[in-house]
């Protein structure tokens, strides 16, 4: 059973668990100045968060990087393989930019555009050129630097200053773009001379947006991830139907989501637990039919909804609102959805936020849990997520638990 803590009144606010809709034991908003114990809460300003498979990582306005969490992978960076509920700091002296997580490893970029990778390294997902699992940094081989990094379940991408895409690590189902399914332990070009001004890894699939606002994706596609209009791979880039115009793109383990300048949000691929948020769930025992061109997220009725930020995980999608709301839907049987619930979601569904809370972004993860950042700025997480993935004192929470800073 989930300790409950109490906290002193001291504590900064918080909305309490609506009654009767799980049991107590499965909620912990943990939000005191003071932990258990006396150890000192210690809040930090992160202004940025990222959430991967049972571990996240943070970064601090001063650049520094932090990760919480599962760490029998290294993922966390701190040098060694073992877990912790608290954030450790990832070891080196370098400052980071921007971070991005994986199911088991971690990236960040520097300010020079240098990237450097840590954790699981079995498909050469690092970038440095070998298989290792590493409890540390390590540089990525390439010669120029990037603009923009994202970690996808075995893989990870980058954006380099003329657009261009490079890829490494799995490529069991092409997700590397490169016209092959070799593996890579270092950065190969993504085929086709596009242009992108984004890029995001996921399962085994990857997509990105171009310079007009057309995503294209390649990988994996037996679930319609791809947004091809059909459900055939891709080893290189392949244009997504339908003649919108996005600023932004998400991809998760079977799906993908992707952003208009109006906010209006889209998604594809796995309806399996409502992950595209369309409004509908198949029935127990039928099978699952793949939506494999872009589908309008459903709005909420009257609410005005307008998406600034999107984030596909494992089965759920989360996104954020222009009033700083969050909204999450699909799988939530593990407290993902954020909403006191524990079930599944086919529509959004508003994330309880502590009150005077605004969310600024949000990250879905690789299995049952979710971070956002919040305009403070500090982090939260909620889901499920074993070994401190959402922090030392639980493993599941239904609503966000704020994240303390290093101890």
């Amino acid at each position: 059973m989930t300790q409950v803590t109490h906290c002193r009144p001291a504590c900064f606010p918080t909305r309490k668990p609506l009654a009767g809709l799980v049991p107590l034991a499965l909620v912990l908003t943990v939000a005191c100045d003071d932990g258990p114990l006396g150890v000192p809460f210690n809040p930090m300003p992160y202004v940025e968060v990222h959430a991967g498979g049972a571990h996240s990582c943070a970064l601090s306005a001063e650049g520094e990087a932090v990760c919480w969490g599962r760490g029998s992978e290294g993922q966390l960076g701190q040098g060694a393989y073992s877990s912790s509920g608290y954030p450790v700091r990832v070891t080196g002296s370098a400052t980071f930019t921007s971070l991005t997580t994986g199911h088991n490893h971690s990236c960040g970029l520097q300010a020079d555009g240098q990237a450097a990778c840590w954790g699981w390294g079995h498909y050469g997902q690092l970038g440095d050129g070998s298989r290792y699992t590493l409890s540390f940094p390590a540089p990525v081989q390439h010669v120029g630097s990037f603009t923009a990094i994202t970690a996808g379940y075995y893989h990870t991408c980058a954006l380099d200053e003329d657009g261009a895409a490079w890829c490494w690590g799995d490529n069991s189902q092409g997700q590397l773009g490169d016209g092959t399914t070799v593996a890579a332990p270092t950065p190969v070009a993504v085929q086709g001379e596009v242009i992108f001004s984004a890029i995001a890894a996921g399962g085994y699939h990857t997509c990105g947006v171009d310079t007009a606002g057309r995503i294209h994706c390649w990988g994996l596609n037996v679930d319609g991830q791809l947004g091809t209009g059909d459900e055939s791979a891709r080893l290189e880039p392949a244009p997504v139907a339908g003649g919108d115009v996005y600023t932004a793109v998400t991809a998760g383990g079977s799906h993908t989501c992707g952003l208009t300048a109006a906010g209006q949000a889209y998604c594809w691929g796995s309806t399996q637990y409502g992950e595209i948020g369309f409004g509908h769930v198949p029935p127990p025992g039928t099978p699952v039919v793949p939506v494999s061109a872009p589908t309008p997220v459903h709005q909420q009725q009257g609410a005005g909804t307008v998406f600034r930020t999107i984030s596909a995980g494992l089965n759920f999608t989360c996104a954020v609102d222009t009033r700083g709301d969050a909204w999450c839907w699909g799988r939530g049987y593990e407290g993902q959805i954020g909403d006191n619930r524990l079930r599944v979601a086919a529509t959004p569904q508003q994330v309880r936020l502590p009150a005077n809370v605004r969310f600024l972004g949000i990250t879905a993860g690789y299995m049952s849990h979710a971070c956002a950042i919040t305009e403070g700025p500090a982090a939260f997480c909620w889901g499920t997520a074993n070994e401190g993935g959402i922090g030392p004192h639980t493993n599941m929470s239904t609503q966000p638990v704020r994240i303390a800073g290093p101890q």
